[in-house]
């Protein structure tokens, strides 16, 4: 018998925090061209995802405040940002996977 109580499954949350997250900026950035407000939001995002440890989803904020810092035309902050991000995406390849990090720096 059903009684229509759902149990929290953390797997369902986690996506839909990343979906929420990710829908949020992409809203903000839809509706308005990149100013600092944007670039609030992504960091506040980034520092969220960092406590709650979620890598994957604070490594597609910082991609989309790379956009967001290209757009402004603040190259600098957008270059160190994303040399950071090539690292820390290579350090993920090589704990989850060496095979696909091996396979990965081959192709390029």
């Amino acid at each position: 018998m059903s009684t229509g109580i759902q149990k929290n499954d953390p797997k369902k949350s986690f996506s839909n925090s990343r979906h929420q997250v990710r829908s949020l900026i992409d809203m903000v950035h839809r509706m308005r061209k990149p100013d600092e407000t944007l670039v609030d939001l992504c960091n506040d995002c980034i520092e969220w995802a960092k406590s709650q440890k979620r890598t994957f989803l604070r490594q597609r904020v910082e991609t989309r405040l790379c956009s967001v810092y290209s757009d402004l035309a603040r190259y600098e902050p957008a270059l160190k940002l994303l040399g950071e991000l090539v690292k820390d995406v290579r350090l993920d390849l090589i704990r989850r996977d060496t095979s696909q990090f091996v396979e990965t720096q081959y192709n390029f």
